[in-house]
């Protein structure tokens, strides 16, 4: 129990939560255009301070790449965020901040009026659905400390007018990122814990007999309504006469007949077109992974973007690992991309790979175990 707890502690609010990441990724689109925003305005309008006009442009184009890496990151095809991605994210809101003060060297008499720390608090602050709240906390106090050392060095050129001590100034450009940083892993943190809460409270709520509870079906059944009961007979009577013999050998032969059926049968029959597994594999995905892929197949064939009875699945081993292929023909120019996104999240999340393929006529979804 311990090992299963400290695993789930270090997963993040999107891997416990992938729907939740899509939904977020608004935000983080809006949020980076207000960034963007609000750096283009406070440099216009804080132009008379800028020594290099071409560093305060590169400034805000780093700021813009940064925030466009991110919605991509954010993206479900591209799901979970990764902690390269964090880094990215961070280092290059940091760099802009740095270049940002670079443009004003010698002449920034105001730095409550420097972009850098508030565009960087407003992206940081978008990261707490994505990333743990350790990771936040390290970019957010690392970058702090580099914050304050530009804030440092801008005292130490002469160029601020108002007369306050340094400490002042460091305070003044590091809240902005101290204060969303914080806040922001905190927001992970909670989610997180509320996450993993519902999560042991659903699965205290199954039975622990669950399957054993289920009726029985297949020659489980056959052996319920027909096996048990001539054994019990013959173990009542104590002997074994030759229409027992009989029956005994018709029973045993249906028997053999319902286990091959059963062994035929697959999670996945009923609901798909066209189903391929020489190498018998189906077996072993887990009840996450079935149920992915159950809610991706009832999506594509109620939906008016895709071809009907065109569903294909896949199935083999790649590298000695179960994997597979789904795919799906399209409707015309349809374009299931919006469509299929949150089922792409969650197919991320529950196997070890999964990428999404778009052509003029098809989807296919590539997975593996």
């Amino acid at each position: 129990m311990t090992v299963t707890r400290n695993a789930t502690r270090w997963q993040t609010p999107q891997q416990l939560d992938p729907i939740g990441g899509i939904t977020a990724r608004l935000i983080v689109i809006v949020s980076g255009v207000i960034a963007v925003c609000v750096a283009i305005v406070m440099t216009i309008m804080s132009s008379s301070q800028i020594s290099n006009p071409s560093l305060a442009v590169l400034a805000i184009a780093v700021l813009a790449l940064t925030v466009a890496y991110f919605i991509r990151a954010s993206s479900p095809f591209y799901a979970p965020l990764r902690l390269r991605s964090h880094v990215v994210v961070c280092l290059g809101a940091l760099l802009a901040v740095v270049i940002e003060a670079a443009s004003q060297w010698g002449t920034n008499a105001y730095v409550r009026d420097d972009w850098g720390p508030i565009a960087m608090a407003i992206v940081v602050i978008t990261l707490g659905t994505y990333r743990g709240d350790l990771e936040i906390l390290a970019c957010t106090i690392g970058s702090s400390v580099i914050i304050g050392c530009v804030a440092v060095a801008i005292a130490a050129s002469g160029s601020t007018v108002t007369p306050v001590p340094v400490a002042v100034l460091v305070v003044t450009m590091v809240t902005p990122v101290l204060g969303s940083g914080f806040a922001s892993a905190a927001f992970s943190r909670t989610l997180v814990r509320i996450l993993l809460a519902w999560r042991t409270s659903v699965e205290a709520q199954i039975p622990p007999t669950g399957e054993a509870a289920m009726p029985p079906t297949g020659h489980l059944a056959f052996l319920h309504a027909t096996v048990i009961p001539f054994l019990d007979g013959v173990v009542s009577t104590g002997t074994l006469g030759e229409q027992d013999g009989a029956r005994a050998r018709r029973l045993a032969q249906e028997l053999r007949v319902l286990m091959v059926m059963d062994a035929e049968q697959t999670w996945l029959t009923g609901v798909i077109d066209r189903f391929e597994d020489p190498a018998r594999v189906a077996g072993e995905f887990d009840s996450a992974q079935r149920g992915c892929l159950r809610a991706l197949i009832a999506h594509v064939q109620s939906s008016d973007s895709f071809a009907p009875r065109t569903v294909r699945l896949r199935l083999g081993l790649e590298n000695g690992q179960p994997a597979g292929v789904l795919e799906v023909d399209t409707i015309g120019e349809a374009s299931p991309r919006s469509q299929v996104g949150p089922y792409i999240a969650v197919a991320r999340h529950v196997f070890s790979a999964a990428d999404a393929v778009f052509t003029p006529g098809g989807f296919a979804l590539t997975f593996r175990v």
